[in-house]
């Protein structure tokens, strides 16, 4: 096929990023012939010189061309994708060079291959690239006016060991596809022109170095003049350049003292000119940065001098329409814009580096990105794999360098490998030499090395990030000063959370793309056998709602650590590989699951996030409540004239209390004192669930937890009731004085299944049953916490995803509950065990009923109730009998 160049003007990417704007184009996209190489006879065979019979469109991926083989197999770990292809693909087209483009350097610029390609122009090699970071770019030197053929062979094996889990290669994210994805150009560049422009910003100062590459094709040296200018503020550099040769000129913008600088607060952009003039050169490039300092005040970051407290999610290369990284600026953009509705400012490019819209949406929205070299791997191992990462990193720096949102860099995740400290020690040294306006670390998780400027990790000191209970039980007061001891750089809890919730089968029709959820499909067809599909949603929402409680116990755990530097959720969105692990409050393709909505989450998750230091969640009425409130304040400046306040409100939001403690200012930082909380419970009488609010008053600025307040055991009486129906029968009596299981009035309470409870419900009589032991193949261990990750890839976890029941159910009359796990069900679900009532009738429901891993849609009870011939029964395998009097939720 034909297609015509024409020499264009100059083409933007998008009018707000800190790109280059290219040379003259013209697009390669469109049709291209084709032809598989499974083989690899393609080179030996010089199909360069071969006509190709089919056709595909690129930018795209074989996936998308139907191409490969089709694939009929339900992965349960992983999305699955319609075709699959591992090896060589040849493409080719004929192009036009057109007349003004003589003598002209050409280039072809491949935005995003995957991975190895190599091209030829006729039969001519023009060279061999590899980078799965930046593009690939071939000089193919001046071209005679008229038609060339372009032959472009992309393999997507495996070159290099970078590790079969990194998501810049991996099939649980983005999928190994085949293909060229961004934008495919022709490019004529000017014999004298400009290579290359970085700014390396000083917002302190207000300057910018500016570093420029002049290339020179001419045969003899060329003297030029290069003018560098940025606001009001301009350099001239007088420069010669040897033939056939290469110059490289630095110099210092003074922006002036009104310079705007760049952050999450104010995204200011500045837009950097470069001209290069002569006899016989006009060339001009126009790049955009921004003016911020990136830096660490002990263990803290800052931005531009402030404290910068990193909130931030992991970008996993999910993409479930593609199969691949969207390379679109709109796309990036809705996505940034998402995590900030969230309350957070930076994302963690997990063992990849996205593509150049990606920066550009954050330069946009304010956010930074730790981005990462494609590897989660053996380090010190293979000087191959060593080599190209180091050549990775410096592709990277060229690319992307002028983004104001790429603030940290990373070799990569969690590395392995007996020499891997000596490698990345060598590696981050030269990092900061070679660009100092940034920081940069070792790996995410580990190691915590002298070398780096700030860690990721997931513990320090043998200390988790994931404190939630003490000696009271579940509290508010812990933070995360153990975990930091001793610690003189900032500190990232790595991959916070990944708490995991019920899948949302309403999602499986959204799969429209290369890839299909059959994993999904799978789960949703074993809940279908289990006779539980109509409580698919209430399964998703339940578990979402303990879910909530989790990630923010996680988050405010982090805000209330002085010192901390910040944290990595895994994750914002759904992780639909390495087993499923759908850990996210929003789905695979960035839309609200309905359950935690934005302006919930940005209560405990925001530039500036009140906070409340409770012992405990459940109280007696013979106690006084006593908490300490303080303050996360990470805004853009301090906050004058605060006027922090409290209320205390019943489930019916009735407020019954309320307080204000002294105006005052509220500086930047965190473990800011508000005040002292003191209220008597001693006028609740019944069992009464309470939020407690703390908010600063004429702000946006709230957060509040829940509590329950019990009437004291000492003393009170215990009410039974057993409901049949046209009548009731009532027993009561004195919890301290109560004596070994029997039978109280018509109820026989028992520890085990014996004739005695046979003869009473032959009788017509009502058992409560409260199991010492259940049988093995009927007995499953629960707690509290829901899975972390998924039950595939950690098999060993005696979890589920939190209860469901009907809190208007007579069982509940004097235990406050909204229908899911909250914090006061700790103590009755966590080290539990719970029943399998598989064999029972499907539409059967228990009255407490635990949501079992997707993997296994067991139908599990920790309450339920029934009839026995002529009798009732009613089954509680929590522990609701022994130490009473220091347990009022049970």
């Amino acid at each position: 096929m034909r297609v015509q160049l024409l020499a264009v003007s100059i083409m933007l990417l998008s009018a707000a990023g800190a790109y280059a704007e290219p040379p003259a184009a013209a697009s390669l996209a469109g049709d291209w012939t084709f032809r598989l190489d499974p083989e690899g006879k393609g080179i030996d065979g010089q199909w360069q010189n071969a006509a190709f019979e089919e056709t595909v469109s690129l930018p795209g991926s074989l996936d998308e061309n139907g191409k490969g083989t089709p694939n009929a197999e339900a992965s349960r770990a992983y999305l699955s994708r319609l075709f699959e292809y591992v090896g060589p693909a040849w493409y080719q087209r004929e192009v036009e060079v057109p007349s003004e483009w003589a003598g002209k350097p050409l280039e072809v610029h491949l935005e995003r291959c995957h991975w190895e390609t190599r091209l030829w122009v006729d039969d001519r090699l023009a060279g061999v690239q590899d980078s799965l970071c930046a593009p690939h770019v071939y000089a193919l030197g001046s071209l005679t006016p008229g038609k060339h053929r372009l032959t472009l062979r992309v393999d997507n094996s495996i070159k290099y060991d970078v590790g079969s889990r990194a998501h810049s290669i991996t099939e649980h994210t983005q999928t190994n596809w085949n293909g060229v994805i961004g934008r495919m150009e022709l490019r004529a560049l000017d014999p004298v022109g400009i290579a290359s422009v970085q700014a390396y910003p000083n917002a302190q100062k207000r300057e910018a170095t500016v570093r420029v590459v002049l290339n020179n094709a001419l045969d003899t040296s060329a003297a030029c003049h290069v003018k560098v200018s940025a606001l009001n503020a301009s350099q001239n550099v007088d420069a010669t350049i040897s033939a056939n040769g290469q110059k490289v000129i630095e110099t210092v913008l003074q922006l002036g003292p009104d310079a705007p600088l760049w952050d999450e607060f104010d995204p200011s952009l500045i837009d950097l000119d470069v001209a290069v003039s002569g006899k016989g050169i006009d060339a001009s490039r126009r790049v955009r940065f921004g003016l911020r300092d990136i830096a660490t005040n002990g263990t803290q970051f800052t931005l531009n001098g402030r404290p910068y407290f990193v909130r931030g999610t992991l970008e996993c290369c999910i993409f479930p329409l593609t199969g691949y990284p969207a390379m679109d600026v709109q796309h990036w953009r809705r996505m940034m814009e998402t995590a900030k509705q969230y309350g957070l400012n930076h994302f963690r490019f997990h063992s990849w580096c996205p593509p150049e819209a990606a920066f550009i949406a954050a330069d946009e929205t304010g956010i930074t990105f730790q981005v990462e070299t494609p590897v989660w791997g053996d380090l010190g191992k293979n000087p191959d794999v060593d080599q190209y990462i180091h050549d990775e990193a410096d592709r990277i720096f060229e690319a992307y360098g002028n983004h104001p949102s790429f603030v940290m860099l990373a070799v990569g995740n969690e590395p392995s490998g007996p020499n891997k400290d000596a490698f990345l020690t060598d590696i981050v040294t030269k990092w900061k030499a070679q660009d100092p306006s940034r920081l940069y670390t070792t790996c995410s998780g580990w190691p915590e090395l002298p070398v780096s400027n700030y860690h990721v990790v997931h513990e320090r000191n043998r200390h988790p990030y994931r404190l939630h209970g003490g000696p009271l039980g579940p509290n508010t007061t812990v933070d995360y000063r153990d975990v930091l001891e001793g610690c003189p750089q900032p500190a990232i809890a790595h991959e916070l959370g990944q708490w995991c919730v019920y899948p949302d089968y309403r999602e499986i029709p959204n799969y429209t793309g290369t890839l299909r959820a059959r994993n999904l499909e799978g789960f949703r067809d074993s809940l279908a056998r289990a006779g539980m599909l109509d409580q698919a949603t209430d399964f998703a929402r339940a578990s979402g709602k303990l879910q909530r409680i989790m990630y923010k116990a996680d988050i405010e755990t982090m805000l209330r650590t002085p010192g901390a530097g910040g944290f990595q959720l895994l994750a914002l969105q759904d992780f639909p590989g390495q087993g499923s692990a759908l850990e996210g409050f929003i789905d695979a393709f960035w839309n609200s699951k309905g359950v935690v909505m934005p302006d919930e989450f940005r209560r405990f998750c925001s530039e500036t996030v009140p906070l409340l230091r409770l012992e405990k969640f459940v109280w007696t009425n013979a106690e006084t409540l006593k908490a300490s409130a303080e303050i996360a304040h990470f805004g853009s400046l301090p906050l004058a004239h605060a006027r922090p306040s409290w209320s205390i409100r019943t489930a019916d939001g009735n407020e019954i209390a309320s307080g204000q403690w002294p105006e005052r200012d509220i500086p930047l930082g965190n473990g800011i004192a508000l005040g002292e909380l003191s209220w008597p419970l001693n006028l609740i009488n019944t069992p009464t669930k309470l939020t407690i609010s703390v908010f600063l008053a004429g702000t946006v600025y709230a957060n509040s937890w829940d509590v329950w307040v019990y009437p004291s055991p000492s003393g009170r009486k215990l009410t039974f009731t057993a409901y049949v129906p046209g009548t009731s029968y009532t027993h009561s009596w004195d919890v301290n004085t109560l004596p070994a299981k029997e039978e109280h009035s018509h109820v026989l309470i028992a520890d085990e299944w014996s004739p005695r409870v046979a003869l009473k419900l032959r009788a017509g009589g009502k058992v409560l049953l409260l199991p010492k032991q259940i049988a093995p193949m009927r007995r499953v261990k629960s707690a509290f916490e829901p899975i972390f990750w998924n039950t595939q890839w950690f098999p060993g976890q005696s979890r589920q995803l939190g209860i469901l029941c009907d809190p208007r159910h007579p069982a509940f009359a004097s235990f406050p509950n909204d229908g899911y796990t909250d914090w006061q069900w700790w103590d009755l679900l966590n080290k539990s065990q719970v029943m399998r009532l598989d064999d029972l009738p499907s539409d059967y429901r228990p009255l407490v009923q635990v949501i079992d891993d997707w993997n296994k849609n067991r139908k599990l009870g920790a309450i339920f109730e029934g009839r026995v011939g002529a009798g009732r029964i009613l089954v509680c395998s929590l522990d609701i009998w022994n130490g009473l009097d220091q347990r009022p939720a049970a």
